[in-house]
């Protein structure tokens, strides 16, 4: 390995081989960490230190990485968490106004089983009531933890819950295209053709985004630990 390496980029790098999260979010939130490094390395090298142990210096002052990674690590699973339920609070009702207007359109050559409109009711109810709940967990989540701390459980809860949601509406809305009669939907033009796709295109980032708060939460749980198991401060040199 060798010697010659920054010692700030390295730290750098280290930092960002530990954190998971929303790609830009982390880009950001590693640069300003170089940047902090950097100025205190000024700093130190105005006092009369080399530039070498200046760096090796500031990089001792902040802290060793598996230490302060969970403070990283939380603000970056919030913001992925923010990101989602704002996504489903938004999309929620989209959804739900894109797929009246694709049934409005959609001719009927028979009247489907008893039920059925009792059913597309509960879907809608159910649709719009979810939306308000991203809502509210996102003004919760928005708090950060000024108010209510971040848990891990809490984020993991969200996304199990989101991906209970689109397994249920989608069971849901493959039995309503059943019963209404999935064959005489309109979706030949252009505009039946984007109605139709918009839903399983949302969906399938919504799964993306699930996965992404299963994996943030399940790192602020692993640098939680690492803080816990540690016997580095927080900040301060070794």
């Amino acid at each position: 390995m060798s010697t010659d390496v920054d010692p700030i980029t390295a730290h750098v790098d280290r930092l960002g081989r530990l954190l998971v999260g929303p790609r830009r979010a982390k880009a950001d939130m590693l640069r300003e960490v170089r940047h902090g490094l950097c100025d205190t390395a000024d700093a130190l090298g105005d006092e009369g230190l080399s530039p070498v142990e200046a760096r090796t210096r500031a990089v001792a002052e902040f802290g060793d990485v598996r230490a302060v990674a969970a403070g990283y690590q939380e603000e970056l699973t919030a913001r992925r968490a923010r990101f989602t339920l704002g996504f489903l609070a938004v999309t929620g009702p989209v959804g739900e106004i894109v797929y009246r207007i694709m049934w409005s359109n959609t001719t009927l050559d028979r009247m489907p089983p008893e039920g059925t409109f009792l059913l597309a009711r509960a879907v809608d109810i159910g649709g719009w009531s979810l939306s308000v709940v991203a809502a509210a967990l996102l003004v919760l989540f928005g708090m950060g933890t000024r108010w209510v701390p971040l848990r891990a459980w809490g984020v993991r809860f969200v996304a199990w819950g989101i991906l209970v949601k689109l397994v249920v509406f989608a069971v849901a809305g493959a039995a309503l295209s059943l019963l209404f009669g999935g064959d005489v939907i309109a979706v030949a033009t252009p505009s039946g053709l984007v109605q139709g796709l918009i839903g399983p295109a949302a969906s399938m980032y919504t799964l993306w985004l699930v996965i992404g708060c299963l994996r943030s939460a399940r790192r602020l749980d692993e640098t939680t630990d690492w803080v816990r198991a540690s016997p580095v401060p927080a900040f301060g040199g070794r």
